[in-house]
């Protein structure tokens, strides 16, 4: 009898281990495509609505969306300014130069203070017992010098800097302020995006000028000079205005450091009664037109989003690593979901705001740590989405130096106008400007709390919490000697007002 031949089994068995395989993998192919297909039609839709409220999507209309948030009426002039900040003269004659020498640590002297000094040698030897250089220190400090270094700035050789580039430092004061006319939209600058590749060099070349500006108003500060402080603080306010149209995070995030260096200007001003009550009722209106979050906040993730957008059609925007991953249709729906539902927070409570913030941080992290198939479909989401809550602060934290400036303004105005300080922020209610009293129900910081307040025979001190670590007031100011943790952030939520020396005690 012939013997049945294995070949058939061999053949089914063969069939089911390839087959069953292909099988599978050709229908995850097909769920694959039907999933994107899916996914793309909705994105299409989605997509045409915000072109259809006029909101930038890719490039291009990120583009006209720019060029209709600004105006290109002085960008050839700023242009001008950026390129004398790159001549050789310019760098040269800059070395030794706080704010512009990175070498240099020192900063210009507050009112009162003495400039530290350069010593010749054989200066420096009548001070010396041949040993005892700690002695030597402590000699020059009573005498007003400063230690031995090569980086010491001194004062004839900053205010001829700020003489030879007095020209320039006109300029870019009078470009500035043009920003603080009412309809003003702020300056054109980029003329290409390439989304996550757009370049922003103008953006940091702005960051000079404002060091110039606060330059001269740290000199003026020193020279007790309170309309030229005034005057700097107000161009420094409008550097700062001409980002306030450009739909970029980070530009928006220089337009805020830039506000800082104002009000560092005006706080250091307040503190020291430099400012006379001309000069404080010019400044008040600024001050108070930035007491809120502001629409920059929504310009700038709606720029986000649409600088995001393309690389879900090209994830190689991504870098090197994402070049191998197909486009992801499914993933941008992630990506709009959650900028939407960011664009959707309300502002008006800084607490709420930062508490939502947290929140979508959180969302995204779940995305990361889900399911598979949720982890695939977001991979991109993931790494393009803004870290939420470090940019919200940094907005609240520019409306709260604002609403801290405002009362400080007032402090010193009534200060001005009734002979002594407030013995509580509830007096500034009877404070009258323009005819309209002032309201502090506005000027409340985050975390629940007003500001703290203390006066004594010397001072007034304004107090907040440090938004980075517990917004919430705290009972006494925040510790700020050397040594301590967040020592220096913790200054900037402390203004120390000296008395008025003609008020009556």
């Amino acid at each position: 009898m012939k013997k049945r031949s294995n070949f058939g089994c061999w053949l089914w068995a063969i069939g089911l281990v390839v087959g069953i395989p292909l099988l599978l993998l050709i229908v995850g192919i097909l769920v694959f495509f039907g999933r994107e297909r899916s996914a793309r039609n909705e994105l299409t839709k989605r997509l045409d609505r915000l072109v259809a409220q006029g909101l930038p999507v890719d490039d291009a209309s990120l583009l006209e969306f720019n060029k209709s948030m600004t105006s290109s009426e002085d960008t050839r002039a700023w242009q001008g300014v950026f390129k004398q900040f790159e001549s050789p003269e310019f760098k040269q004659s800059s070395k030794g130069v706080p704010l512009f020498d990175g070498l240099v640590e020192m900063n210009i002297p507050a009112p009162g203070e003495k400039w530290p000094q350069r010593i010749a040698g054989e200066e420096l030897a009548a001070f010396s017992d041949d040993s005892d250089l700690g002695a030597t220190d402590l000699d020059l400090q009573d005498q007003g010098f400063s230690a031995v270094e090569e980086n010491v700035i001194v004062e004839s050789e900053v205010r001829d800097f700020l003489a030879n580039w007095s020209e320039l430092h006109h300029k870019i004061a009078m470009l500035s302020l043009k920003q603080l006319e009412p309809e003003a939209k702020g300056v054109q600058f980029i003329a290409q995006f390439e989304s996550l590749n757009t370049l922003l060099p103008c953006v940091q070349s702005l960051r000079e000028a404002a060091r110039l500006l606060s330059l001269r108003g740290q000199i003026a500060l020193y020279d007790r000079d309170s309309k030229q402080v005034k005057n700097a603080i107000e161009a420094l306010l409008g550097c700062s205005r001409t980002l306030q149209g450009e739909p970029i995070l980070i530009s928006q995030l220089v337009s805020i450091a830039i506000d800082g260096m104002a009000m560092e200007l005006l706080k250091t001003g307040l503190e020291h009664d430099v400012l006379d009550e001309q000069e404080l009722l010019a400044l008040l209106p600024l001050f108070r037109a930035g007491v809120d979050i502001g629409p920059q906040w929504r310009i700038a993730i709606q720029g986000e989003r649409a600088m995001g957008l393309p690389v879900f059609e090209n994830p190689a925007l991504a870098g090197d690593g994402a070049a191998r991953i197909p486009a992801r249709s499914r993933d941008a729906l992630y990506f709009l979901d959650a900028m939407e539902r960011v664009l959707k927070i309300p502002e008006d409570d800084f607490d709420s705001f930062l508490a939502a913030l947290d929140a979508e941080e959180q969302k995204t992290d779940e995305l990361v740590h889900g399911g598979i198939l949720t982890m695939l479909d977001s991979v991109l989401t993931s790494l393009l989405t803004p870290a939420y809550r470090a940019a919200g602060s940094a907005f609240v934290r520019r409306a709260v130096q604002h609403r801290m400036a405002v009362t400080c303004i007032g402090i010193r105005l009534y200060e001005k106008r009734q002979g002594k300080l407030p013995a509580k922020l509830d007096d500034l209610i009877s404070l009258q400007v323009d005819g309209t009293s002032f309201d502090l129900t506005t000027l409340l910081p985050a975390g629940g709390k007003p500001f703290g307040y203390r006066v004594d025979q010397q001072e007034a001190v304004v107090w907040g919490g440090n938004l980075r670590l517990d917004p919430a007031t705290p009972a006494e100011p925040l510790p700020t000697a050397e040594g301590e943790p967040n020592a220096d952030e913790n200054k900037l939520w402390i203004w120390t007002l000296l008395r008025n020396s003609e008020a009556s005690q």
